[in-house]
């Protein structure tokens, strides 16, 4: 019998029928499923001799039944369920010989009327309606099942049963999906639903792995209903992909894309109204959220493999714009992602092939109009001799962990030029050079020392240095965030809060941080002597900044206007394109000149 038949034969069959290797259910046919109430997920890695609080009472009964079977060396056991309310009388017959038992089982449960229970047993074999002769004692042996799960040894339960959650594994998904593929295709639509929880590293890191693991089974078990057939779709199918990640499948989710498209968005947003409810540990509270990538399965013939392909691309666009969020695979977002995957060779490349620059965007005074410094820009000028922008590559830099050395090359380089600047003859003492320190940057253990290491190298006087951070990145470890930039101003550098107004800090917070200068963001100053609005926020950032002791930067100066503005309320430098874009660093030394 070839393995389709059998599949064919087994899942059509009128009775349940349930493999098990070494007290381990490795496949269970639909009508198992039926009988016993819940989803083959379930079923599937479920072992004779252990019980989990969240299985049906169903199962735990039948697996009670089954082991006092084994125990009484009993080919066959009449069994009465009685679950919601309803009575099914039942017989589960055991396919082993006694002695093989403890290797492999087959077991099939029939509907049973009490009369029937109450003949003799008949040895004549079972049919499906099909005319295929099919007996417990005809199902396959352990080699059997061994070739049917293609070859692998079944010893190996944990690679179909996640050992922390007890879902079904990436395997098992993996096989369902091909096992449906195999059978005849349906008109309908399916939804493949990538569930990845947002930020759960942090979790790990910050209480431990036992901590997470016990919010994982919890997330889990908020999953589990929604693999049930009332809530979603007969057939559903939960697995735990790996780490932080689960695998959601509705088949025929709806007829058309269109409807499709729309039930799984509203199935998606249940799922993460429910992952964000609270959870409870030891007294603590930890709020979730996920990212849901979804791919939506019209064609029958899609390799399972690629579907999950998919719905993982989804999800990592769905990360992109912010997390917390759900987005549909389509090939735009696959080109992005090739793109991306593209950018990132390039970059790592360009880090070895030095294609790297520094530009410097000119400090004013806003009073007098003197140059008073600059602040160092990162540039990539690739091999076509084209600039890309900080916005195109630095994520992408912050994502793969390349940033860290590319900042301390820019902290080199930018001392290499102050060093340049000052033999020269062209800088003052009572100018700075502002260099800016991304957040994986800021967290790397050894920035101290690169900055003192390069300091030293250049002989730079770290008071002529303002390291400049955004203010989400202070406030997101403020205790954290403090002991960094007092370990470098120890140096004798300065610090400046970048971009303030757009992240969530407020000023009483930003008291307890160590800056010396604040830069309000551009969104502020572009429109300053338009919008009275923003002019009422600039003057309350002045005005505390002064009670603070802060110098205050405005960025984004282009208008005449503003800056007179900006004279008028106490306004201390500004940067922008009234002055000069940033430059390349000779372009600035010949500015530097012009102003000696």
């Amino acid at each position: 019998m070839s393995t389709d038949t059998y599949r064919r034969v087994v899942d059509s069959a009128p009775f349940g029928v349930l493999f098990f290797a070494h007290g381990v259910c490795v496949d269970a046919n639909p009508m198992a499923c039926a009988l016993l109430g819940c989803a083959q997920w379930r079923l599937v890695g479920t072992a004779l001799d252990s019980s989990d609080p969240a299985e049906p009472v169903a199962l735990a009964a039948f697996k009670e039944r089954v082991v006092t079977a084994m125990a009484d060396r009993l080919d066959n056991i009449a069994w009465v369920l009685r679950a919601e309310g309803e009575v099914q009388h039942l017989r589960i017959d055991l396919g082993a010989s006694p002695p093989d038992r403890v290797h492999e089982l087959v077991v099939t449960l029939s509907i049973q009327t009490p009369i029937q229970m109450e003949t003799p047993v008949s040895a004549e074999p079972l049919c499906t309606n099909a005319g295929v002769p099919v007996s417990a004692r005809q199902l396959p042996s352990r080699e059997g099942v061994l070739r049917k799960l293609g070859g692998a040894d079944l010893s190996r339960g944990a690679a179909y049963r996640d050992g922390l959650t007890r879902l079904p594994t990436r395997l098992a998904m993996v096989e369902h999906l091909r096992a449906l593929r195999s059978e005849q295709p349906t008109t309908g639509c399916a939804a493949l639903m990538l569930i990845d929880l947002d930020h759960f590293k942090d979790i790990n890191d910050s209480w431990g792995h036992d901590v997470g693991d016990q919010i994982l089974v919890k997330v889990a078990r908020v999953l589990a209903p929604f693999a049930e057939a009332s809530t979603t779709a007969p057939g559903a199918f939960l697995a735990r992909q790996a780490g932080d990640e689960f695998v959601l499948f509705v088949p025929n989710i709806a007829e058309s894309v269109t409807e499709a498209a729309g039930r799984a968005r509203l199935l998606a947003d249940a799922i993460r109204e429910r992952v964000s409810i609270p959870n409870f540990h030891d007294g603590n509270e930890f709020v979730l959220t996920a990212s849901i990538g979804i791919s939506l399965i019209a064609d029958a013939t899609l390799d399972p493999e690629r579907a999950l392909q998919y719905a993982d691309t989804a999800m990592y666009e769905a990360k992109r714009k912010g997390r917390n969020s759900c987005a549909f695979f389509d090939r735009g977002i696959a080109a992005k992602a090739l793109r991306q995957v593209s950018l990132n060779t390039r970059l790592r490349k360009a880090v070895d092939n030095q294609e790297f620059a520094l530009f410097v965007q000119p400090l004013v005074d806003v009073n007098d109009g003197r140059l008073v410094g600059g602040e160092v820009l990162l540039r990539w000028v690739n091999s076509d001799r084209v600039t890309s922008m900080p916005a195109e590559f630095i994520p992408l830099l912050e994502a793969s962990g390349l940033i860290v050395d590319v900042g301390h090359w820019v902290i080199r380089t930018a001392c290499e030029s102050l060093r340049g600047f000052i033999e020269a003859g062209i800088w003052r003492e009572d100018m700075h050079l502002g260099i800016n320190i991304s957040r994986r940057q800021f967290r790397d253990p050894r920035l101290v020392e690169v900055i003192q290491h390069s300091l030293r190298c250049y002989d730079v006087s770290p008071a002529l240095i303002n390291f400049e951070i955004t203010e989400t990145l202070a406030m997101e470890d403020v205790e954290g965030a403090i002991a960094k930039m007092m370990a470098i101003k120890s140096l004798g550098a300065h610090f400046a809060v970048d971009d303030f107004g757009v992240g969530y800090s407020s000023m009483i917070a930003l008291r307890r941080l160590p800056f010396d200068w604040l830069k309000i963001d551009r969104e502020f100053i572009r429109n300053l002597h338009r919008d009275p609005d923003a002019r009422s926020i600039v003057e309350a950032m002045l005005g505390v900044s002064r009670q603070y002791g802060l110098k205050v930067i405005a960025e984004g100066v282009e208008d005449s206007a503003v800056l007179d503005l900006l004279r008028q309320i106490g306004c201390d430098s500004y940067q922008g394109a009234l002055y000069s874009m940033p430059v390349p660093v000779n372009q600035f030394r010949q500015l530097l000149g012009e102003a000696a």
